[in-house]
């Protein structure tokens, strides 16, 4: 069930100036919403779409990297054709220090995923302690190559 304060997790006005109106932001971490904002945050190109799950697996994520044109073709008449789900390019395990990186462990100290819907990039900055009492900052951010 999404709850009120689950909705309001996800903010529409963080951008300023050249970027007014263009980017959503989403404030804190819910490994319940994770459906919900991977779907939102959802990045394409006209060939190929990505569900915009985390770097790190979470039991309630659904990840998804489809390729336009292509298709499952079932032999039977009451079967379905559908988008087949490519390879998962974007899953890495993190071990900091002997630990897994995992928000459901520790503690989030601060949290801000970004979609910026004019230059078609996701970026995410963690403040996290470890279950041991340890303090990392995480940057997850597109690379930028030249136009």
């Amino acid at each position: 069930m999404l709850l009120k304060n689950d909705i309001q997790a996800l903010k529409y006005d963080k951008g300023t100036g050249e970027l007014n109106n263009w980017l959503i932001t989403e404030t804190r971490f819910n490994p319940e919403t994770l459906g919900k904002v991977e779907a939102v945050f959802s990045l394409g190109n006209g060939y190929m779409g990505l569900r915009s799950a985390t770097e790190e697996r979470y039991s309630k994520e659904v990840r998804g990297n489809f390729v336009a044109g292509t298709f499952n073709k079932f032999l039977g008449d009451k079967e379905v054709t559908e988008l087949p789900n490519a390879a998962d390019m974007t899953e890495m395990a993190l071990t900091l220090n002997g630990e897994t990186f995992q928000l459901t462990d520790g503690e989030i100290l601060d949290f801000d995923r970004t979609l910026n819907l004019k230059d078609a990039e996701l970026s995410r900055q963690i403040h996290w302690r470890s279950p041991s009492g340890d303090e990392y900052k995480l940057f997850f951010h597109p690379l930028r190559l030249p136009r």
